[in-house]
């Protein structure tokens, strides 16, 4: 369904960020080595270093590598990036919520003993989604939130050391990979976390299209169940539910936008809404910011055409559950007389010139 897209993409505008002070990925030692003889091989030749001063410098190239050492320094470079792509999805937004948070394969529990025997012993989550106790016991976990993972490692612990106090913490969170399509810059697979949200992984893949929905994103999970993502409200609102986190292998659509709803007067955000199927007034309301303190409350305008053409219109107040459609024309009345500018600006030969 997509192009094969590298991982490394996703942090391509990143390289550079992280310094000796941070801390290297993993594979960055075998890289720097490699690195440090081909400096050395080249001293001893006497050529020119790569970023050397002068009118005889030469920029790096693979040219120079025999076709091994290029290969080689290309898979390390690819697998360095991969790496620092993984690690900088790790970053949270917060406190992981034990409700909301899904437990899979790559993530970690360390299990705290404490009493006559005291141990801190780490119980990682295998591919198979299947937390390993050190006994060889392994409690399934996967997909299941922290909460509920915790309880099964725990009381299968229990079972191990019935003596003492038995707690299970989270200690890593996984990455994994996840999947965009649809009318976004970059469609293809990336870099993703259990801590990453639908809204990021569409900045990842360059952002959405001019004609790409913002309310009517689908979220489809690997056990067939799916998830709406509505950026627009989220970004309005703050609304946790309507920027969804991801899961292992996730899938998100960015489908065209859809014929919208002309929202006009008194809100905040006045304009062309697209509506949801299902969606009412209080829901768009909220999404172009709600009232204004001038606005009439409780007749507001809803104008519809019909199938042949027809206008109908509805009065409605600010609270009803009134459904609206696509092509609607909605107005907010403004106050009469609300906050009148009784105004005048008064100069030439006046002791006191101004605005009266």
């Amino acid at each position: 369904m997509f192009s094969r897209t590298t991982i490394a993409s996703t942090t391509a505008c990143k390289r550079g960020a992280r310094g000796p002070a941070a801390g290297f990925p993993p594979l960055t030692a075998a890289f720097v080595a490699i690195i440090a003889a081909l400096f050395a091989s080249a001293a001893a030749s006497g050529a020119p270093l790569p970023g050397r001063s002068g009118s005889s410098a030469k920029p790096f190239s693979y040219s120079g590598l025999t076709r091994a050492e290029a290969e080689s320094l290309r898979r390390l470079e690819l697998q360095s990036e991969e790496t620092t792509a993984f690690e900088s999805v790790r970053l949270l937004d917060g406190a992981v919520d034990p409700e909301l948070y899904r437990v899979g394969p790559g993530d970690a529990f360390v299990l705290i003993l404490s009493g006559q025997a005291s141990a801190t012993i780490e119980v990682p989550v295998g591919p198979e989604g299947s937390a390993v106790l050190p006994d060889g016991a392994s409690v399934p976990v996967n997909a299941l939130n922290l909460a509920e993972a915790k309880q099964r490692i725990t009381e299968a612990s229990r079972r191990v050391w019935r003596s003492g106090q038995v707690e299970v913490l989270l200690s890593r969170v996984r990455a994994f990979k996840a999947h965009i399509g649809g009318e976004v810059a970059l469609p293809g697979t990336y870099a993703a976390g259990a801590a990453t949200r639908a809204s990021e992984l569409v900045e990842s893949a360059g952002g959405l299209l001019d004609n790409a929905s913002r309310r009517d994103l689908t979220l489809r999970h690997r056990d067939g169940t799916s998830e709406p993502a509505d950026l627009l409200l989220f970004s309005r609102t703050g609304r946790s539910a309507a920027n969804p986190y991801l899961r292992d292998g996730d899938v998100l659509l960015a489908p065209p936008r859809r014929e919208p709803v002309m929202l006009s007067g008194e809100v905040y955000y006045a304009g062309d809404y697209e509506v949801l199927p299902g969606e009412n007034l209080p829901r768009l309301l909220e999404v172009a910011g709600g009232l204004t303190s001038a606005a009439v409350g409780d007749s507001i305008v809803i104008m519809r055409f019909g199938d042949d053409g027809a206008q109908s219109a509805e009065v409605a107040r600010e609270g009803d559950d009134v459904p609206v459609f696509a092509g609607d024309r909605v107005l907010v009345r403004r106050r009469p007389g609300w906050h009148v500018d009784e105004r005048v600006f008064v100069d030439g030969e006046v002791r006191f010139p101004g605005i009266y």
